[in-house]
């Protein structure tokens, strides 16, 4: 662990600790839970009485989660959420009833759903109709233990699970995916106000859908059933976003009804709808890599290393989220019950970008010639502090002709993006006798995803450089050679190059399962249920290269086109201010191609480029056809063995078979005279595979009082490759050499033996982890609750990059082998940690202190997971960690419910992690985020039961993303994100 790192974190656990341990003392010292602990209960919630054998809702008898007409795990419905919590343990006061609503209701609910789950999970519970904690699925997903995210532009995308990135994402129990090829959903295209739930399963049963080695997260919407009769429920509210000073509209509103006792039974539909839109603004300075230099003035003899270069980038853009979702239940008998659903979300991203950089890039001359500034440099204790270089003679214009400019490399890029996930489910939940219940749900999902980047080039010839990483930001400035116009000029930069990529992926999946379920009365056996499950799915990825086009457009009278042309509609620092004010002393005001540049992105590229935007080839288009057949028996049992035990033991079968269909590219001379020219030769190439795995799981809990229990767990899992690395497509290519006469003129060509290729790998098999968690529950009182968890995870068949033979036809001249460098299985792993956590109401103290609670939780996750291998630009090669892990993470949050104002502050931080093994720009030298704490605060207030206010903020601490480059002393990025800060009105009948 780096020093820096070891410091920090010791601060911060000492912190956690303190505070976990007067949390602890506080709740087990209060008089009122002292003489509570001695009463009776049944330490697990009871079942909704007015619950029907078909709905299910409330807790199930086997402990299991509430599930809804699916079978699936469903919102607990207020009236059931209510038993639940009533039911969940003692009171929490001595006297007066504790009224359970809002906060307390959706962390009593997420309590009971823990503490009587038939295997291990975390649930976040909406407070009302459409409001999760969060407004973000993922900014939920961080308050559970165990979870870290991922941001995209300050919000949150994606999540990993004690360290692994491979989660299975369910919608109502059911596979949901993206469409851009991965496996699962992105939460940043999710509208929370659809949810009413999200479950987070960290060691799956075998009774669960396989593809998660790090657990499953199954959101969860209402039905309408959850609530009987006449729901209406509206939401409008609005956002202001502090770094882009701007405020966008959001909103939402649900209608439901159902009618009881009619000719026909009981019939309920639901509708939903929700719509966000955001803007955003993303500042980061950045230092490009570290690099040996020599013959600095003042440090003669030394070799020191320094940056080779710094620049900007500024990212102002918007997001704009619509949900829709629509349930339908008709139950025509008490033991029989039809439902249908259909969801959808939409997400569109708009990304304009900035950014101005002098580097020599990756370069391997460095910066030996180059000439150091007349500022004078600084170091402490061998540390680059400030300094910087100029490159102000042209390039190979004096001997030894070697490159000594350096240029200012102003870029504009835009992107778009849309994501469409379209999901279509039904089925039947029929029990024809008081012991068998059977289940049959049909579920179609379309995803597609379009993707359109473009990006304009610019420079201004000969410049120079100086950073100063003294103080909190750091100070760059850029310097111009003498005679060649100041560094705002827009006339003084012209268009060097233009650059498109495009994505067009569309991915379908049509999925049917049949659960049925045996009751037992009075044996061993509670239950047994068994399923079978067939999944179709096929994805077609088209993706194109990042395609570089080399430009030289000129003006009418010749000249090279500039920033000063009206058709590049420049604009000098579009940006502003630069961090909200405090960068004044970065950069300085450098000119651009204007974004709206590509409003007619077609005419840009035929002005500055002279071609036409790229369209797909055959090697950029990646179809992919999987089916899956599974099975799974489980047997939920209970003994008396000196205490009561139960549990339940399954064991799922999956067949997975898959078709990969591309194309094999091959560069070859047909013929080896002078003459002859090297061609591309294109041929369809497909390639099939099937594998079967079992995957058993086992469960127990041991109840040691009525309200404490230890709790195992152990199963075996899966996750099948992404289909970025089933990837059919291959490039080969022969290597030839020249063969010259006497006089030096070529007269053929032989081959030299570097035949080499590059590509995906189709046959791939899944990673797999066997895994055991074992954990304490203490089940205080219905809003407190204390945990303690281990657990373990061997991995086996990652993935590493590998160089390995393939053998290929070569037309008319027989099979030849080549080096083929691709993904092949094989590492091993493990990843081992705990959790620890707890929350509570402070009911016994006085008055308005009554209404105060907290929540806290820490996590450790320690891999031996192998990770890539980075290097640095000296060449030297450097191992990494698993990409994404923080060891340590930990959440406090403050609660407040009281006389109809609830109020919540939640801190969530974790250490420092590798972002990227080889980031793109730094010659392979892996980047790490260094350790980030944020702070999120909400109020709200009930003006009466049926209309509330609620005022939020997102990052109140400004705190700032910031990394580095494999050395804690060498910083990469200095980020800064927005700020939000929202209202919300809230109505319903």
């Amino acid at each position: 662990m780096h020093t820096e790192q070891r410091d920090t974190m010791r601060g911060h656990a000492r912190r956690i600790l303190t505070g976990v341990s007067l949390l602890t003392m506080a709740v087990v010292a209060a008089p009122a839970l002292a003489q509570d602990a001695g009463k009776a209960g049944t330490g697990a919630p009871a079942q909704s009485q007015d619950a029907s054998p078909i709905g299910q809702q409330g807790t199930p008898a086997n402990g299991s989660l509430p599930r809804d007409a699916s079978g699936t795990v469903a919102a607990v419905p207020p009236a059931a959420a209510a038993t639940v919590e009533q039911a969940a343990g003692p009171a929490d006061g001595g006297g007066d009833d504790i009224v359970v609503t809002g906060l307390r209701q959706s962390v009593a609910t997420a309590q009971a759903l823990k503490f009587n789950s038939d295997q291990f999970v975390d649930s976040i519970t909406a407070t009302d109709i459409g409001k999760l904690p969060d407004k973000n699925v993922a900014e939920a997903l961080q308050r559970v233990s165990g979870v870290q995210i991922s941001r995209n532009y300050g919000e949150g995308s994606g999540i990993a699970i004690r360290g692994l990135t491979q989660v299975k994402t369910l919608l109502n129990g059911r596979d949901v995916f993206g469409g851009s090829g991965g496996r699962s959903l992105s939460f940043e295209d999710v509208p929370s106000e659809l949810l009413g739930g999200v479950d987070v399963f960290k060691n799956p049963s075998a009774k669960e859908i396989e593809g998660g080695i790090g657990g499953i997260v199954n959101l969860r919407t209402r039905m309408p059933f959850d609530e009987k009769g006449f729901v209406l429920s509206t939401t409008v509210g609005a956002n202001y976003f502090d770094l882009s000073e701007d405020a966008r509209f959001n909103g939402s509103a649900l209608v439901s009804k159902t009618w009881t006792d009619t000719g026909i039974g009981d019939f309920g539909v639901l509708f939903d709808v929700a719509y966000y839109e955001s803007a955003f603004r993303r500042d980061q300075a950045t230092i490009e890599p570290y690099v040996p230099v020599t013959g600095i003035p003042g440090y003669a003899g030394q070799t020191l290393s320094m940056p080779v270069g710094a620049g900007i980038q500024v990212t102002e853009g918007s997001r704009k989220r619509r949900g829709y979702y629509a349930a339908a239940q008709w139950e025509p008998a008490t033991n029989l019950q039809f439902y249908g659903t259909f969801f959808q979300s939409n997400y569109d991203l708009y990304t304009p970008n900035y950014s101005s950089f002098v580097t020599n890039g990756t370069s391997t001359d460095f910066l030996n010639n180059f000439q150091p500034n007349a500022g004078g440099f600084r170091f402490d204790d061998g540390r680059f502090v400030s300094g910087g270089f100029n490159g102000f003679t042209p390039a190979y214009s004096v001997p030894p002709y070697v490159n000594t400019a350096l240029n200012i490399q102003n870029n504009t890029q835009v992107a778009f993006s849309r994501t469409k996930t379209t999901d279509y489910a039904g089925g039947v939940k029929w029990q024809p006798t008081d012991r068998l219940h059977v289940n049959l749900d049909l579920q179609y999902e379309r995803a597609t995803a379009e993707v359109s980047s473009y990006t304009a080039f610019a420079q201004k010839d000969l410049a120079g450089y100086t950073i100063d990483l003294s103080g909190d930001l750091p100070a760059i400035s850029f310097q111009s050679a003498p005679g060649t116009g100041s560094i705002s000029d827009l006339s003084a930069y012209r268009f060097t190059a233009i650059m498109d990529h495009l994505e067009d992926s569309v991915a379908t999946q049509k999925a049917a399962r049949l659960d049925l379920e045996w009751d037992f009365d009075d044996s061993i056996l509670t239950s047994i249920q068994g399923g079978i499950r067939y999944t179709d799915r096929e994805a077609i990825n088209r993706s194109t290269p990042y395609n570089w086009t080399a430009a030289s457009p000129t003006n009418a009278d010749g000249t090279p086109l500039n920033l000063a042309n009206p058709i590049a509609l420049g604009q000098v620092a579009p940006y502003g201010a630069l961090f909200g004010g405090d960068g004044d002393a970065i950069v300085g005001a450098v000119p651009y191609a204007s974004a709206r540049l590509f409003d007619d992105a077609a005419a840009a590229f035929r002005t500055i480029g002279g071609r036409a935007i790229t369209t797909f080839a055959p090697q950029d288009i990646n179809t992919q056809r999987e089916k899956t057949y599974a099975g799974y028996l489980a047997a939920y049992f209970k003994v008396d063995a000196g205490l009561p035990i139960d549990g339940n033991i399954a064991v799922r079968f999956v067949k997975t078979e898959n078709e990969a269909a591309g194309t094999t590219r091959l560069n070859y001379r047909p013929t080896l005279d002078a003459t002859g020219q090297q061609v591309t030769l294109d041929q369809p190439y497909a390639a099939d595979q099937s594998y079967t795995k079992v995957l058993p799981s086992i469960n127990l809990r041991a109840h040691l009082t009525e309200r404490l229990q230890l709790r195992a767990g152990a199963s075996k899992g899966l996750s099948r490759p992404e289909f970025s690395q089933l990837n059919p497509n291959r490039q080969f290519s022969i290597g030839y050499a020249q063969l010259l006469d006497a006089a030096g003129n070529v007269i053929g060509y032989q081959p030299n033996g570097t035949n080499t290729g590059s590509g995906g790998n189709p046959s791939l098999k899944p990673l797999t982890v066997d895994q055991a968690d074992l954990a304490l529950e203490w089940n205080v009182a219905p809003t407190t609750f204390f945990y303690g968890t281990v657990f373990y995870k061997k991995l086996t068949n990652f993935t590493t990059s590998q160089v390995f033979e393939q053998q290929i036809e070569v037309p008319g001249q027989a099979a030849q082998t080549f080096r083929y460098t691709a993904f092949v299985n094989g590492a091993k792993g493990e990843v081992k940690g705990f959790e620890i956590g707890g929350n509570t109401f402070f009911d016994f103290l006085p008055g308005p202190l009554s209404g105060l609670g907290a929540q806290a939780n820490v996590t450790y996750v320690d891999s031996s997971a192998p990770g890539a291998t980075g290097t640095l630009l000296n060449g030297d090669q450097v191992p990494t960690s698993l990409q994404g892990l923080s060891k340590w993470s930990y959440n406090l949050v403050g609660l407040y419910e009281k006389y109809g104002v609830t109020a919540r502050a939640a801190y969530n931080w974790r250490s420092s992690y590798l972002f990227d093994p080889a980031s793109n720009g730094t010659g392979g030298v892996p980047i790490y985020n260094r350790a980030y704490g944020q702070l999120d605060a909400s109020i709200g207030y009930n003006f009466t039961p049926k209309v509330s206010v609620t005022i939020d903020a997102i990052n109140l601490t400004r705190s700032r993303f910031d990394s580095y480059q494999y050395y804690p002393g060498n910083p990469r990025n200095f980020e800064l994100n927005d700020r939000r800060f929202g209202i919300s009105f809230r109505m319903r009948n």
